[in-house]
Protein backbone atom coordinates (compact mmCIF):
# COMPACT_ATOMS: atom_id res chain seq x y z
CA UNK A 1 0.00 0.00 0.00
CA UNK A 2 2.71 2.41 0.98
CA UNK A 3 4.41 1.20 -2.23
CA UNK A 4 1.03 1.90 -3.72
CA UNK A 5 1.07 5.42 -2.41
CA UNK A 6 4.23 6.74 -3.87
CA UNK A 7 4.09 5.62 -6.96
CA UNK A 8 0.66 7.71 -7.28
CA UNK A 9 2.66 10.68 -5.90
CA UNK A 10 5.07 10.29 -8.34
CA UNK A 11 2.88 10.53 -11.21
CA UNK A 12 1.13 13.28 -9.93
CA UNK A 13 4.28 15.33 -9.29
CA UNK A 14 4.69 14.56 -13.15
CA UNK A 15 1.99 15.50 -14.59
CA UNK A 16 1.85 18.95 -12.80
CA UNK A 17 5.12 19.64 -13.92
CA UNK A 18 3.96 18.91 -17.79
CA UNK A 19 1.12 21.09 -17.09
CA UNK A 20 3.18 23.49 -15.68
CA UNK A 21 5.97 23.79 -19.01
CA UNK A 22 2.87 23.78 -21.12
CA UNK A 23 1.98 26.69 -19.61
CA UNK A 24 4.66 28.48 -19.74
CA UNK A 25 5.54 27.78 -23.50
CA UNK A 26 2.34 28.89 -24.33
CA UNK A 27 2.74 32.02 -22.42
CA UNK A 28 6.34 32.52 -24.05
CA UNK A 29 4.53 31.66 -27.46
CA UNK A 30 2.19 34.69 -27.35
CA UNK A 31 4.89 36.65 -26.02
CA UNK A 32 6.86 36.18 -28.52
CA UNK A 33 3.96 36.24 -31.57
CA UNK A 34 3.83 40.18 -30.76
CA UNK A 35 6.46 42.49 -30.82
CA UNK A 36 6.35 45.89 -29.77
CA UNK A 37 7.07 49.16 -31.29
CA UNK A 38 7.53 53.13 -30.23
CA UNK A 39 5.71 55.59 -31.59
CA UNK A 40 8.28 58.25 -33.23
CA UNK A 41 8.63 61.23 -34.89
CA UNK A 42 9.63 60.96 -38.78
CA UNK A 43 8.75 61.93 -42.50
CA UNK A 44 6.80 60.59 -45.01
CA UNK A 45 6.78 61.50 -49.05
CA UNK A 46 3.97 59.55 -51.08
CA UNK A 47 5.43 59.89 -54.78
CA UNK A 48 3.78 59.31 -58.44
CA UNK A 49 6.78 56.80 -59.75
CA UNK A 50 7.30 56.90 -63.72
CA UNK A 51 10.06 55.71 -65.90
CA UNK A 52 10.90 57.39 -69.50
CA UNK A 53 14.00 58.38 -71.31
CA UNK A 54 16.03 62.28 -71.19
CA UNK A 55 15.36 64.53 -73.81
CA UNK A 56 16.81 67.68 -74.96
CA UNK A 57 14.82 70.82 -73.57
CA UNK A 58 16.28 73.06 -76.47
CA UNK A 59 17.38 72.06 -79.84
CA UNK A 60 18.52 73.64 -83.29
CA UNK A 61 18.53 71.90 -86.75
CA UNK A 62 20.42 74.27 -88.44
CA UNK A 63 20.30 74.13 -92.25
CA UNK A 64 21.89 76.26 -95.16
CA UNK A 65 18.88 78.98 -96.35
CA UNK A 66 19.62 77.80 -100.31
CA UNK A 67 20.74 75.08 -102.55
CA UNK A 68 24.41 75.25 -103.10
CA UNK A 69 28.35 74.07 -102.63
CA UNK A 70 29.50 73.19 -99.00
CA UNK A 71 32.68 74.87 -98.59
CA UNK A 72 33.50 74.03 -94.85
CA UNK A 73 32.20 72.62 -91.87
CA UNK A 74 33.76 74.38 -88.93
CA UNK A 75 32.73 72.16 -86.37
CA UNK A 76 32.48 67.78 -85.53
CA UNK A 77 29.78 65.80 -83.40
CA UNK A 78 30.94 66.57 -79.33
CA UNK A 79 32.45 70.35 -79.93
CA UNK A 80 30.73 72.82 -77.71
CA UNK A 81 29.72 76.10 -79.62
CA UNK A 82 28.95 79.60 -78.66
CA UNK A 83 26.06 81.71 -79.44
CA UNK A 84 26.96 83.41 -83.01
CA UNK A 85 29.75 80.88 -84.17
CA UNK A 86 30.17 79.82 -87.77
CA UNK A 87 29.76 76.07 -87.93
CA UNK A 88 29.56 75.62 -91.38
CA UNK A 89 29.91 77.87 -95.02
CA UNK A 90 28.54 77.24 -98.22
CA UNK A 91 30.57 78.50 -101.71
CA UNK A 92 29.35 82.40 -102.28
CA UNK A 93 30.74 82.93 -105.43
CA UNK A 94 27.73 81.94 -107.54
CA UNK A 95 25.00 83.77 -104.76
CA UNK A 96 27.26 86.95 -104.78
CA UNK A 97 26.88 86.69 -108.92
CA UNK A 98 22.86 86.60 -108.55
CA UNK A 99 23.11 89.28 -106.14
CA UNK A 100 24.63 91.56 -108.51
CA UNK A 101 22.44 90.58 -111.29
CA UNK A 102 19.56 91.45 -109.19
CA UNK A 103 21.05 94.84 -108.17
CA UNK A 104 21.25 94.96 -112.00
CA UNK A 105 17.73 94.28 -112.55
CA UNK A 106 16.51 96.77 -110.12
CA UNK A 107 18.18 99.87 -111.17
CA UNK A 108 16.76 98.72 -115.20
CA UNK A 109 13.29 98.95 -113.44
CA UNK A 110 14.01 102.38 -112.04
CA UNK A 111 15.32 103.49 -114.98
CA UNK A 112 12.16 101.60 -116.92
CA UNK A 113 9.17 103.28 -114.79
CA UNK A 114 11.18 106.61 -115.35
CA UNK A 115 11.25 106.59 -118.64
CA UNK A 116 7.66 105.56 -118.63
CA UNK A 117 6.55 108.25 -116.31
CA UNK A 118 7.82 111.12 -118.34
CA UNK A 119 5.89 112.16 -121.33
CA UNK A 120 6.26 112.13 -125.02
CA UNK A 121 7.87 115.30 -126.48
CA UNK A 122 8.34 116.81 -129.83
CA UNK A 123 11.70 119.17 -130.59
CA UNK A 124 10.48 122.01 -129.01
CA UNK A 125 9.60 120.63 -125.76
CA UNK A 126 5.64 120.41 -126.56
CA UNK A 127 3.89 117.18 -125.36
CA UNK A 128 3.08 114.66 -128.25
CA UNK A 129 1.52 112.27 -125.35
CA UNK A 130 0.65 111.86 -121.84
CA UNK A 131 2.26 108.96 -119.68
CA UNK A 132 0.13 105.53 -119.96
CA UNK A 133 -1.08 104.91 -116.77
CA UNK A 134 -0.98 100.77 -117.38
CA UNK A 135 2.47 101.28 -118.96
CA UNK A 136 3.23 102.70 -115.44
CA UNK A 137 1.46 100.45 -113.26
CA UNK A 138 2.99 97.78 -115.55
CA UNK A 139 6.67 99.42 -115.04
CA UNK A 140 6.28 99.63 -111.04
CA UNK A 141 5.13 96.21 -110.94
CA UNK A 142 8.28 94.87 -112.55
CA UNK A 143 10.23 97.64 -110.07
CA UNK A 144 8.85 95.73 -107.05
CA UNK A 145 9.50 92.54 -108.38
CA UNK A 146 13.01 93.42 -109.03
CA UNK A 147 13.52 94.52 -105.47
CA UNK A 148 11.85 91.52 -103.80
CA UNK A 149 14.17 89.34 -106.21
CA UNK A 150 17.11 91.55 -104.58
CA UNK A 151 15.70 90.90 -101.21
CA UNK A 152 15.93 86.82 -101.79
CA UNK A 153 19.48 87.19 -103.45
CA UNK A 154 20.69 89.10 -100.12
CA UNK A 155 19.16 86.82 -97.98
CA UNK A 156 20.88 83.52 -99.77
CA UNK A 157 23.92 85.02 -99.15
CA UNK A 158 23.64 85.68 -95.41
CA UNK A 159 22.22 82.17 -94.88
CA UNK A 160 25.11 80.48 -96.40
CA UNK A 161 26.86 80.45 -93.37
CA UNK A 162 25.59 78.39 -90.81
CA UNK A 163 25.91 80.50 -87.43
CA UNK A 164 24.75 78.57 -83.80
CA UNK A 165 21.55 80.29 -82.28
CA UNK A 166 22.61 79.92 -78.91
CA UNK A 167 25.50 77.98 -77.07
CA UNK A 168 25.16 74.19 -76.96
CA UNK A 169 26.58 70.90 -78.10
CA UNK A 170 27.43 69.66 -81.61
CA UNK A 171 24.81 65.92 -82.01
CA UNK A 172 25.05 66.09 -85.94
CA UNK A 173 27.07 66.57 -88.36
CA UNK A 174 25.64 66.23 -91.96
CA UNK A 175 27.78 67.71 -94.81
CA UNK A 176 31.17 67.50 -95.21
CA UNK A 177 33.62 70.09 -97.80
CA UNK A 178 32.20 69.90 -101.30
CA UNK A 179 28.93 68.11 -100.74
CA UNK A 180 25.96 69.63 -102.85
CA UNK A 181 23.16 70.69 -100.75
CA UNK A 182 19.32 71.18 -101.43
CA UNK A 183 17.68 74.38 -100.07
CA UNK A 184 16.93 74.21 -95.99
CA UNK A 185 18.70 70.63 -95.97
CA UNK A 186 19.90 69.81 -92.63
CA UNK A 187 24.18 70.56 -92.05
CA UNK A 188 24.23 70.83 -88.19
CA UNK A 189 22.08 70.18 -85.19
CA UNK A 190 23.38 71.34 -81.75
CA UNK A 191 21.31 70.71 -78.22
CA UNK A 192 21.73 72.59 -74.98
CA UNK A 193 23.56 69.94 -72.65
CA UNK A 194 22.46 71.31 -69.24
CA UNK A 195 18.68 71.70 -69.91
CA UNK A 196 16.95 68.03 -69.91
CA UNK A 197 13.18 67.18 -69.86
CA UNK A 198 11.28 63.78 -69.57
CA UNK A 199 7.52 62.80 -71.08
CA UNK A 200 5.86 60.38 -68.80
CA UNK A 201 2.51 58.60 -68.67
CA UNK A 202 0.43 59.47 -65.47
CA UNK A 203 -2.62 57.11 -64.87
CA UNK A 204 -6.14 59.12 -64.57
CA UNK A 205 -6.13 57.81 -60.74
CA UNK A 206 -3.46 60.42 -60.39
CA UNK A 207 -3.29 63.28 -62.82
CA UNK A 208 -5.23 65.83 -60.15
CA UNK A 209 -2.76 65.08 -57.79
CA UNK A 210 -0.48 66.63 -60.21
CA UNK A 211 -0.29 70.93 -61.29
CA UNK A 212 2.63 73.20 -63.37
CA UNK A 213 5.52 73.50 -60.80
CA UNK A 214 4.76 70.53 -58.59
CA UNK A 215 8.49 69.31 -58.07
CA UNK A 216 9.91 66.21 -58.44
CA UNK A 217 13.22 64.46 -58.89
CA UNK A 218 14.55 62.68 -61.74
CA UNK A 219 17.27 59.69 -61.01
CA UNK A 220 19.57 58.17 -64.07
CA UNK A 221 19.68 54.30 -64.37
CA UNK A 222 23.09 54.75 -65.52
CA UNK A 223 24.31 57.12 -63.06
CA UNK A 224 23.38 55.46 -59.74
CA UNK A 225 23.54 57.74 -56.82
CA UNK A 226 22.33 61.48 -58.63
CA UNK A 227 19.36 62.77 -58.13
CA UNK A 228 18.53 65.60 -60.04
CA UNK A 229 16.13 67.87 -58.84
CA UNK A 230 13.02 69.04 -61.20
CA UNK A 231 9.24 70.19 -61.56
CA UNK A 232 6.24 69.28 -64.06
CA UNK A 233 6.28 71.72 -66.69
CA UNK A 234 3.63 70.57 -69.17
CA UNK A 235 0.38 68.45 -68.69
CA UNK A 236 -1.73 67.22 -71.40
CA UNK A 237 -5.33 67.98 -72.17
CA UNK A 238 -5.86 64.98 -74.12
CA UNK A 239 -5.75 61.60 -72.68
CA UNK A 240 -3.54 58.90 -74.29
CA UNK A 241 -5.68 55.16 -73.94
CA UNK A 242 -4.55 52.07 -74.47
CA UNK A 243 -5.72 48.80 -73.56
CA UNK A 244 -8.47 50.44 -72.38
CA UNK A 245 -6.01 52.38 -69.88
CA UNK A 246 -6.07 56.11 -69.75
CA UNK A 247 -3.31 58.22 -69.02
CA UNK A 248 -1.82 61.80 -69.58
CA UNK A 249 1.19 62.86 -70.88
CA UNK A 250 3.39 64.79 -68.46
CA UNK A 251 6.53 66.90 -69.24
CA UNK A 252 8.56 66.88 -66.07
CA UNK A 253 11.93 69.35 -66.54
CA UNK A 254 14.86 69.38 -64.92
CA UNK A 255 17.19 71.99 -63.23
CA UNK A 256 19.99 72.79 -65.47
CA UNK A 257 22.39 70.20 -64.81
CA UNK A 258 25.37 72.61 -64.63
CA UNK A 259 24.36 73.55 -61.21
CA UNK A 260 24.65 70.35 -58.92
CA UNK A 261 22.79 67.82 -58.10
CA UNK A 262 21.91 65.42 -54.95
CA UNK A 263 24.12 62.60 -54.23
CA UNK A 264 22.89 59.72 -51.95
CA UNK A 265 27.12 58.98 -49.70
CA UNK A 266 26.58 55.52 -48.66
CA UNK A 267 28.31 53.10 -51.47
CA UNK A 268 31.26 53.71 -53.52
CA UNK A 269 31.13 54.17 -57.25
CA UNK A 270 33.72 54.65 -59.28
CA UNK A 271 33.35 56.10 -62.78
CA UNK A 272 35.54 55.33 -65.99
CA UNK A 273 37.76 58.39 -66.50
CA UNK A 274 36.46 60.02 -63.21
CA UNK A 275 37.91 60.49 -59.67
CA UNK A 276 35.78 58.02 -57.44
CA UNK A 277 32.97 59.29 -55.30
CA UNK A 278 30.79 58.04 -52.70
CA UNK A 279 27.57 56.59 -54.14
CA UNK A 280 24.71 54.57 -53.74
CA UNK A 281 22.31 52.99 -56.38
CA UNK A 282 18.93 54.70 -56.18
CA UNK A 283 16.00 52.95 -54.59
CA UNK A 284 12.69 52.54 -55.69
CA UNK A 285 13.21 52.14 -59.08
CA UNK A 286 11.05 49.36 -60.44
CA UNK A 287 8.18 50.63 -62.46
CA UNK A 288 4.92 48.74 -63.57
CA UNK A 289 2.25 49.90 -66.09
CA UNK A 290 1.58 49.85 -69.80
CA UNK A 291 4.18 51.20 -72.61
CA UNK A 292 3.86 53.62 -75.02
CA UNK A 293 5.91 54.72 -77.49
CA UNK A 294 8.65 54.00 -75.06
CA UNK A 295 7.16 55.54 -72.01
CA UNK A 296 5.44 53.88 -68.94
CA UNK A 297 2.60 54.92 -67.15
CA UNK A 298 2.98 55.83 -63.54
CA UNK A 299 2.48 54.21 -60.58
CA UNK A 300 2.54 55.14 -56.88
CA UNK A 301 5.67 55.10 -54.52
CA UNK A 302 5.81 55.69 -50.88
CA UNK A 303 9.23 56.47 -49.03
CA UNK A 304 9.17 57.63 -45.03
CA UNK A 305 11.61 58.62 -43.00
CA UNK A 306 11.80 57.10 -38.94
CA UNK A 307 14.26 56.44 -36.16
CA UNK A 308 14.75 52.27 -36.43
CA UNK A 309 12.18 50.90 -33.75
CA UNK A 310 11.74 47.02 -33.51
CA UNK A 311 9.62 46.36 -35.77
CA UNK A 312 10.33 49.38 -37.93
CA UNK A 313 12.15 49.83 -40.72
CA UNK A 314 14.65 52.89 -40.84
CA UNK A 315 15.52 55.20 -44.39
CA UNK A 316 16.95 58.21 -43.35
CA UNK A 317 19.50 58.78 -46.03
CA UNK A 318 22.49 60.83 -45.54
CA UNK A 319 22.57 63.53 -48.92
CA UNK A 320 24.99 66.08 -49.84
CA UNK A 321 25.05 68.38 -52.70
CA UNK A 322 27.58 68.01 -55.23
CA UNK A 323 28.65 68.61 -58.79
CA UNK A 324 28.95 65.94 -61.60
CA UNK A 325 32.44 64.42 -61.92
CA UNK A 326 34.84 66.70 -64.72
CA UNK A 327 33.71 65.13 -68.49
CA UNK A 328 30.59 63.20 -67.28
CA UNK A 329 27.02 64.97 -68.85
CA UNK A 330 23.74 63.42 -69.45
CA UNK A 331 23.05 62.09 -72.62
CA UNK A 332 19.99 62.18 -74.61
CA UNK A 333 18.04 58.72 -74.37
CA UNK A 334 19.21 57.98 -71.02
CA UNK A 335 16.54 55.91 -69.20
CA UNK A 336 15.40 57.65 -66.10
CA UNK A 337 13.03 57.19 -62.85
CA UNK A 338 10.76 60.07 -62.27
CA UNK A 339 9.43 60.68 -58.58
CA UNK A 340 6.58 63.20 -58.51
CA UNK A 341 6.22 63.91 -54.47
CA UNK A 342 2.42 64.43 -54.24
CA UNK A 343 2.24 64.04 -50.55
CA UNK A 344 5.01 64.73 -47.71
CA UNK A 345 4.67 65.12 -44.19
CA UNK A 346 7.87 66.09 -42.12
CA UNK A 347 8.41 65.56 -38.03
CA UNK A 348 4.85 63.69 -37.53
CA UNK A 349 4.14 61.15 -35.02
CA UNK A 350 4.70 57.43 -36.69
CA UNK A 351 3.46 54.36 -36.43
CA UNK A 352 4.08 50.69 -37.78
CA UNK A 353 1.22 49.65 -40.19
CA UNK A 354 1.48 46.18 -38.41
CA UNK A 355 0.22 47.62 -35.39
CA UNK A 356 -3.26 48.87 -36.81
CA UNK A 357 -6.35 46.90 -36.87
CA UNK A 358 -9.45 48.59 -39.06
CA UNK A 359 -13.01 47.68 -37.27
CA UNK A 360 -16.17 49.50 -38.14
CA UNK A 361 -14.31 52.06 -40.35
CA UNK A 362 -12.15 53.19 -37.09
CA UNK A 363 -8.64 52.33 -36.72
CA UNK A 364 -6.83 50.95 -33.48
CA UNK A 365 -4.14 50.11 -32.24
CA UNK A 366 -2.67 48.28 -29.11
CA UNK A 367 -0.89 50.24 -26.39
CA UNK A 368 1.54 48.28 -24.09
CA UNK A 369 2.17 50.50 -20.81
CA UNK A 370 5.27 49.62 -18.61
CA UNK A 371 3.98 47.47 -16.45
CA UNK A 372 3.30 44.81 -19.64
CA UNK A 373 -0.68 46.21 -19.61
CA UNK A 374 -2.27 46.09 -22.95
CA UNK A 375 -4.99 48.86 -24.07
CA UNK A 376 -7.37 49.34 -27.03
CA UNK A 377 -7.03 52.69 -28.42
CA UNK A 378 -8.50 54.67 -31.10
CA UNK A 379 -6.24 56.57 -33.54
CA UNK A 380 -6.94 59.36 -36.27
CA UNK A 381 -4.88 58.29 -39.11
CA UNK A 382 -3.12 60.24 -42.04
CA UNK A 383 -1.12 59.71 -45.02
CA UNK A 384 0.83 56.33 -45.22
CA UNK A 385 3.75 54.94 -46.85
CA UNK A 386 2.71 51.36 -47.10
CA UNK A 387 4.83 50.36 -43.97
CA UNK A 388 4.23 53.38 -41.63
CA UNK A 389 1.19 55.42 -40.82
CA UNK A 390 0.89 59.29 -39.87
CA UNK A 391 -0.94 59.39 -36.66
CA UNK A 392 -2.99 62.76 -36.03
CA UNK A 393 -4.66 61.74 -32.92
CA UNK A 394 -4.78 59.20 -30.34
CA UNK A 395 -1.16 58.70 -29.98
CA UNK A 396 2.09 60.26 -28.04
CA UNK A 397 5.53 60.05 -29.20
CA UNK A 398 7.42 57.52 -26.88
CA UNK A 399 4.34 55.16 -26.59
CA UNK A 400 4.51 51.57 -27.10
CA UNK A 401 2.41 49.63 -29.39
CA UNK A 402 1.78 45.79 -30.25
CA UNK A 403 3.09 44.35 -33.42
CA UNK A 404 0.80 41.51 -34.30
CA UNK A 405 3.18 38.99 -36.19
CA UNK A 406 0.12 36.90 -38.01
CA UNK A 407 0.04 40.34 -39.69
CA UNK A 408 3.97 40.58 -40.95
CA UNK A 409 3.38 38.22 -43.60
CA UNK A 410 0.52 40.07 -45.09
CA UNK A 411 2.51 43.86 -44.92
CA UNK A 412 4.83 43.27 -47.97
CA UNK A 413 1.91 42.00 -49.91
CA UNK A 414 -0.87 44.46 -49.19
CA UNK A 415 1.71 47.26 -50.52
CA UNK A 416 3.31 45.67 -53.03
CA UNK A 417 -0.21 45.22 -54.02
CA UNK A 418 -1.01 49.20 -53.68
CA UNK A 419 1.68 50.22 -55.99
CA UNK A 420 1.03 47.78 -58.70
CA UNK A 421 -2.93 49.07 -58.33
CA UNK A 422 -2.40 52.73 -57.71
CA UNK A 423 -4.49 52.90 -54.42
CA UNK A 424 -4.53 56.53 -52.97
CA UNK A 425 -3.27 57.09 -50.07
CA UNK A 426 -5.34 57.30 -46.74
CA UNK A 427 -6.60 60.12 -44.82
CA UNK A 428 -8.82 57.63 -42.32
CA UNK A 429 -12.61 57.16 -42.52
CA UNK A 430 -13.04 53.78 -43.91
CA UNK A 431 -10.02 53.90 -46.73
CA UNK A 432 -8.57 50.69 -46.05
CA UNK A 433 -4.53 51.16 -44.89
CA UNK A 434 -2.18 49.16 -47.27
CA UNK A 435 -0.67 46.52 -44.37
CA UNK A 436 -3.61 47.07 -41.27
CA UNK A 437 -5.52 43.73 -40.11
CA UNK A 438 -9.26 44.22 -40.52
CA UNK A 439 -11.41 42.43 -38.22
Amino acid sequence: MKMYKMITAAMLIMVLGILSLSCGAKTNSAAAANQVAGVQRGNLNISILASGNLETAHEENLSFYSAGTVAEVLVKIGDHVEVGQVLAKLDTAPLESSLAQAQINVKSAQQALENAQTPTTNSSGAVIAAPDPLTIEIKQLQLQNSKANLAEAQKSLDKATIIAPFAGLVTDVNVVPGDQVSANAVGVRIIDPENFQTEVLVNETEIYQLSIGTPATVQVVALPGYSFPARVALMAETPTIASNVVNYKVTVQMDPVGATASQNQTTPRTFPGTASGNQTAPGNQAVSGNQTSGQQSARRSYTGQASATSGQLSRQQSQTTTALPAGLRLREGLTVTISIVTEERNSVLLVPNRAITSRGGKYYVQVVSASGVTEERVIQAGITDGQNTEVISGLSEGDQVSIASNAAASTTTSTSTQQRTQTPSITGGGIRIPGVTTR
